[in-house]
């Protein structure tokens, strides 16, 4: 396989990769809140232990 060709399926597959991402984060907003809420609460506690 040449470069070129490589070259486009790596795009392809990142390209896709951020469209599966940008989907699962459309459909699933509740679940990223509560991963951003727990990453917040447990950097709190860490800088309160350190």
């Amino acid at each position: 396989m040449d470069d070129r060709a490589r070259e486009f399926l790596k795009n392809l597959l990142h390209q896709a990769i951020h469209a599966g991402v940008w989907q699962m984060m459309w459909r699933l907003p509740t679940l990223w809140l509560v991963v951003a809420l727990g990453l917040m609460i447990a950097a709190v506690v860490y800088w309160q232990l350190y």
